[in-house]
């Protein structure tokens, strides 16, 4: 389970007026986005036998993706600015995650393997209250009492927002990102009032982590982290079958798991591994670039030109091309598969 420190809590609470939220929910932003680059890199990982898993971890990035673009709608809703396309906001892999992760978790750019699943993904979206498993004591040394999660963090955005009410959002409604993101309205809807704002932090939270009732969110999909253990698992989670006293069984469909069938690179490379002028380099360039050109898109969407979300799913849907093509490419000097970066390139 991810834990913030708690000045982030105690910053919310001082918050007097919608400018004093303006960093918190960058910060916000970027934590959302910081899980997407270690996903996509799993998921790109895996070969065609492997579609399954692929399929399921990168829809959790979309989803993360989702996240990011609410939060980003209500910093722009109260009159705020997203930054999104700076060096800055792709975190430096291996590292911790922003906001003051406590704990010593470190996420980084992974092969897929069912130890990444466990150690990695599903610490990182372990709901507060897991309904299968006793909630264990976290080696933070920090008593439960002193640790707080993202959704504290979000309860207490609610709260803040319920407070000041209605009043704070003096953004142009018609610069929310909404139309032509692929998300359903349901999910990515106008943000236009407080009533608006904590219907989407409350979906938020749901959406990762369930209800404290059941795995699921109010949708019937499971969250994410009973996701990515139905892929530790091998088998979906059957909501039909009986409910047992640990929970619900992973009964389900099975998900298959080929180990040969993973692309082979190091973890965590950098650009600089690979020498200016190669094939190599040029391949990793290549990538980084098309992803820097999302998050430009991002930024023009987010901040007045809400018409270029499209622009941005179109960029998205070509960058597994891309990232196929680095990590199918052997590195003479290794013998191993190249390995993303996701590094950002400046124009």
């Amino acid at each position: 389970m991810l834990y913030l420190e708690p000045k982030y809590i105690d910053a919310v609470k001082n918050v007097s007026q919608a400018a004093d939220l303006y960093s918190l929910l960058q910060n916000a932003i970027q934590l959302e986005h910081s899980t997407i680059p270690p996903y996509l890199t799993a998921a790109y990982s895996l070969k065609p036998a492997n579609s399954e898993i692929r399929r399921i971890i990168a829809n959790i990035a979309a989803e993360e993706m989702l996240h990011m673009a609410i939060v980003a709608n209500i910093l722009n809703a109260i009159g705020g600015s997203p930054q999104i396309s700076i060096p800055e906001f792709i975190p430096k892999y291996p590292t911790t995650l922003p906001m003051g992760i406590i704990g010593g978790l470190e996420v980084g750019l992974e092969r897929f393997s069912k130890d990444l699943v466990k150690n990695k993904f599903m610490e990182i979206e372990q709901p507060e209250n897991p309904i299968f498993e006793e909630n264990d004591s976290t080696s933070t040394g920090a008593s439960s009492s002193d640790l707080v999660t993202i959704g504290d963090f979000y309860r207490e955005i609610i709260n803040k927002i319920s407070e000041l009410g209605d009043d704070i959002f003096t953004g142009d409604p018609e610069l929310q990102v909404v139309m032509g993101a692929g998300f359903p309205i349901s999910q990515l809807f106008p943000i236009t009032n407080s009533d608006t704002a904590i219907r989407s932090l409350e979906w938020i939270i749901k959406e990762g982590e369930g209800t404290t009732r059941l795995p699921f969110d109010d949708e019937d999909e499971p969250a994410h982290y009973y996701q990515f253990e139905a892929i530790f698992e091998g088998r979906q989670l059957d909501p039909d079958a009986e409910e047992e006293e640990e929970g619900y069984p992973y009964t389900g469909r099975e998900i298959r798991f080929d180990p040969s069938e993973v692309w082979d690179f190091p973890s965590n490379q950098k650009a600089a591994n690979y020498p200016d002028g190669s094939e190599e380099r040029r391949r990793v360039d290549q990538f980084n670039l098309a992803y820097s050109n999302i998050l430009r898109v991002l930024q023009e969407a987010f901040n007045g030109k809400p018409e270029e979300i499209g622009e941005s799913v179109f960029l998205m849907g070509g960058l597994r091309r891309f990232a196929r093509d680095v990590v199918s490419r052997t590195d003479p000097r290794t013998n191993m598969k190249c390995g993303l970066t996701f590094e950002f390139i400046e124009e």
